[in-house]
């Protein structure tokens, strides 16, 4: 499985984030018309191990970037509080049987925006999340 299966998995079954936005968890980006809240997600950069003779097995650094969605404050705050707490200090087989092995994963910080509407449109409120995750290579 995949680092983003995996992340689509983990975060779809984390109970309190899905409370919040049941499967409305993409990949790269959120559907135009998606309901919110929701969640993106994007790998930005993985760095591989420096050299094969270090640790055993060798880790991979991804860093992430974690998306929350929400027409207002509240919830879009709801939603990202929910995120930290799926994938901040994240250590396990991310995703059940035959997902990624996380070594660990460390909340790195995130900025609150607004994106304004369109032609009169309501914005869209977002929390941009970054996670730097050390996973298990091969």
């Amino acid at each position: 499985m995949s680092l983003s299966e995996s992340l689509y998995a983990h975060l779809t079954t984390h109970a309190g984030l899905a409370s919040l936005v049941a499967s409305r968890v993409y990949p790269v980006y959120r559907p135009l018309e998606a309901p919110l809240p929701a969640v993106t997600y994007q790998v930005i950069s993985a760095v591989p191990p420096p050299h094969p003779s270090g640790s055993d097995p060798p880790l991979k650094s991804v860093r992430v970037q974690v998306d929350s969605w929400g027409a207002t404050y509240a919830s879009v705050l709801a939603v990202a509080a929910e995120v930290r707490s799926a994938l901040r200090d994240y250590s396990g087989v991310m995703g059940g049987d035959g997902g990624t092995v996380v070594e660990r994963s460390f909340w790195e910080g995130e900025s609150e925006l607004y994106e304004a509407g369109r032609e009169g449109a309501k914005g869209l409120f977002r929390v941009s999340a970054d996670f730097i995750i050390w996973v298990a290579e091969g």
